[in-house]
C-alpha cells in the first residue's frame, strides 16, 4: 500500500491504517520522522479499539516521545 492510498485509509477511519502511518512517521519510513504525526496517527487507532495501535500509543506515553 502506498503512503498516499495509507492516509486516505487513515483518514476514513482505518485503525490498521492509522497503526501503518503512525510507524511510517515514527521512524521516517518514506516519510519524514515526526513523532507528534506518529504519536497522533496512534491515538487515533487506540481511540478506535485497535490493540497494536493502543500498545504503541502506549510505548509513546510511556517514553514521552512527543506526546
Amino acid at each position: 500500500m502506498t503512503i498516499d492510498a495509507m492516509r486516505a485509509a487513515a483518514e476514513n477511519g482505518d485503525p490498521r491504517a492509522q497503526t501503518a502511518l503512525g510507524y511510517h512517521y515514527d521512524v521516517g519510513n518514506q516519510v519524514p520522522q515526526d513523532l507528534t504525526l506518529a504519536a497522533s496517527w496512534y491515538r487515533r487507532a487506540a481511540e478506535n479499539g485497535y490493540a497494536p495501535g493502543q500498545f504503541k500509543h502506549a510505548e509513546m506515553l510511556r517514553d514521552g516521545a512527543s506526546v
